[in-house]
């Protein structure tokens, strides 16, 4: 059971490490997660130390067990059931592994092809990738890889666009990202470069974008949804649908949509059954819904229509919303889709505290669900974990926005 991200706040005090400690490898596989070596304790010198935490439990680090040797600027990678820790200070070639639901000592995996530290870890359910580093002779641009289920040496993968150290790493199962670090020579430069690799294919790094400002030593992790731990991608979390919107002669049909882990312009979709804009999107990986909205001038809809996000199409009769509105707010699980508050123009404005549900599988109108604290428009859904929707902002009675959140059990 993996910790579930709740609403955005500030961050919560979750316990401490056994050793303090910096430039350590660390890795995950959904339940536990593993802090190995780096360089801290009480002579800040390199450790040999590994620890680890239940994700679901807050508390202090518990003792894992023991690297083979001490080593800092060390990077690990990690499956479901195998953690791999790599190189490290100074110049370090080995390559070791722990059983992560067993702690105890780790165990002689194989060797790197060039002893790299300061390098990036990744990869998939079956394959680690590490990339750059600080080598004997400088630094490097090679990519190497091993299968986390076979104890070996590492093979030749490819190679960054840049040689280059402090560089970080992470995937989405399928394709692994390198971001930031240091090139040249000495201290170097830093870079803001992202490339990226499909793991499942060895080659050369391809350029992916630039972060928003140079980096090097930075952290990295990704949101990608897995199928009960087995490692496989959800389908249909990578396609992001956008649909309508306003133009000076009302709403817009379009739909469009873009691959997140691809980048890139949007592509055509379908189109809209309704042209609308200022309406409500919600969905789950089968059906994504707009509901409502502006059709022209303080002209309103209270259709409903889907799409299926794995199929290119237009969009196809759904039902009702409870009322017809626009700028409402919207969340959903995999189950239900909620549509709250709005407003509309009809010689003077109406705001609503409407919350109306439909059940995503079943087509068929929207039933009511209870209300808001006040009648809002231009609020803000999301759906949060623990199944609830929460509600934000918006402007109560039409007048100033509010800072207020509110939640509602979705279920």
């Amino acid at each position: 059971m993996r910790r579930l991200f709740a609403p955005l706040g500030n961050s919560q005090p979750f316990g401490n490490l056994l050793v303090k400690r910096y430039a350590h490898a660390s890795f995950s596989d959904g339940t536990i997660g593993v802090m190995a070596g780096g360089n801290g304790g009480a002579s800040n010198s390199s450790l040999n130390d590994i620890e680890y935490i239940t994700i679901d439990t807050l508390g202090n680090g518990t003792d894992f067990g023991d690297m083979l040797s001490a080593r800092k600027a060390v990077s690990g990678a990690a499956n479901s059931t195998r953690g791999i820790i790599f190189g490290g200070w100074a110049y370090d070639n080995r390559i070791e592994y722990v059983t992560i639901a067993t702690p105890g000592n780790s165990i002689d995996f194989g060797d790197l092809l060039n002893g790299p530290e300061y390098h990036g870890a990744t990869g998939s359910a079956t394959t680690a990738i590490v990339g750059g580093g600080d080598i004997s002779g400088g630094r490097t641009n090679v990519i190497q890889s091993v299968q986390f289920d076979t104890p070996g040496n590492a093979t030749d993968f490819g190679d960054l666009t840049e040689a280059k150290k402090r560089v970080t790493a992470t995937s989405n199962l399928t394709r692994a990202v390198f971001m930031g670090g240091s090139g040249g020579s000495g201290n170097g430069y830093q870079v803001n470069t992202i490339e990226y690799i499909t793991i499942a294919t060895p080659g050369n790094a391809a350029d992916f974008g630039d972060l928003l400002q140079t980096n090097q030593l930075g952290s990295a992790t990704s949101g990608n949804a897995t199928d009960s731990g087995l490692g496989s991608p959800l389908p249909n979390y990578d396609r992001a649908i956008f649909s309508g919107g306003t133009q000076s002669s009302g709403g817009s049909s379009p739909i469009e949509y873009m691959s997140v882990s691809n980048g890139g312009n949007a592509v055509s979709f379908g189109t809209l059954s309704t042209a609308r804009g200022y309406h409500a999107s919600a969905g789950n990986r089968a059906r994504a819904l707009m509901a409502s909205g502006e059709t022209g001038s303080n002209v309103y809809t209270s259709n409903i229509e889907y799409v299926v996000p794995a199929t290119l199409g237009n969009g196809v009769s759904f039902g009702s919303d409870g009322t017809s509105r626009s700028s409402h707010g919207s969340a959903a699980n995999e189950t239900y889709a909620l549509f709250a508050g709005g407003g509309r123009f009809s010689g003077g404005w109406s705001y609503y505290s409407n919350i109306y549900y439909v059940t995503i599988a079943t087509t068929g109108s929207a039933s009511n669900h209870g209300s808001l604290s006040s009648l809002n428009w231009h609020v803000a859904g999301a759906e949060g974990g623990g199944g609830y929707a929460y509600w934000a902002g918006g402007g109560p009675n039409g007048g100033n926005f509010t800072s207020t959140i509110e939640r509602v059990a979705i279920s």
